[in-house]
């Protein structure tokens, strides 16, 4: 699973929602690291240290085509950004030129 999924596509532009599981995955990745830490049981925080690992791994392999395509588009000061990372209601939404 991808972090950004296309909602909407037409000759002029290309908008991309985040999704929001991404967030609150590193969210209960980074809780169970610091409940490991303040509980002190080492396999614990190593569980929560391996899964912040995993998190940033699949992020970077498998967003970084379409971070790249949203990077460009911000240095040309074309993209259009609503939303919110941490919402279900009110995702984050960029909108890029083509």
């Amino acid at each position: 699973m991808k972090p950004y999924r296309i909602i909407e596509e037409s000759d002029m532009h290309v908008t991309y929602e985040y999704r929001t599981a991404y967030t609150w995955t590193l969210y209960a990745a980074l809780l169970v690291m610091v409940a490991g830490m303040v509980i002190p049981n080492e396999p614990l925080t190593l569980i929560g240290g391996l899964a912040i690992a995993v998190y940033f791994a699949a992020k970077l392999s498998l967003g970084s085509e379409i971070n790249g395509k949203i990077q460009q588009a911000m240095k040309s000061g074309a993209v259009q950004i609503s939303g919110n990372k941490a919402s279900f209601g009110n995702p984050l939404r960029i909108r890029v030129p083509k």
